[in-house]
């Protein structure tokens, strides 16, 4: 009996990429490691999970905004450090990405200038009006490594006492 569901198994699974290809217009390319129903590969660009083909498919998802929901996960989980599951994408949920303008970025370039890197990061501002998240990372990982290390030279010079 388990090898005749297992075989039914995969047939479904090919047939949800089946129409998931005709829905997106995609090409099916393969199923990663050779295990049907686990991760699919579409023009050597798309990978999706079964669960998410199935989901698309099941709920009649708009077309084409399965693609565009991986791409913004490519795009930004990495930055975000989370992704945005693929139903509360459908029901609008979006990476937060505001453009500053080339003023906002001088305006901080001029800040560095006149009161100096650290003093500017650590003290001067918060910057919040920046609505960029890895400035805000980078900034907070400078802050941090930085009493890193003024707490490193110090333990150091007490070592000699």
């Amino acid at each position: 009996m388990r090898p005749r569901l297992q075989e039914q198994y995969r047939e479904i699974c090919n047939k949800y990429v089946k129409l998931f290809c005709e829905k997106h217009k995609v090409e099916f390319v393969y199923w990663v490691s050779g295990e049907v129903g686990r991760i699919a590969n579409f023009g050597d660009i798309y990978y999706f999970n079964m669960s998410d083909i199935a989901e698309d498919l099941d709920n009649n998802y708009p077309e084409g905004l399965i693609l565009k929901w991986i791409e913004d996960v490519v795009e930004y989980s990495e930055s975000f450090k989370y992704t945005i599951p693929l139903n509360r994408y459908v029901d609008g949920e979006r990476y937060e990405v505001e453009a500053n303008t080339k003023e906002d970025w001088q305006y901080i370039q001029s800040r560095i200038k006149q009161e100096g890197f650290h003093y500017c990061f650590k003290h001067y501002s918060d910057f919040k009006e920046i609505k960029d998240k890895m400035f805000h990372n980078y900034r907070q990982w400078y802050i941090e490594y930085a009493d890193q290390l003024e707490k490193y030279i110090n333990d150091k010079i007490e070592s000699y006492e």
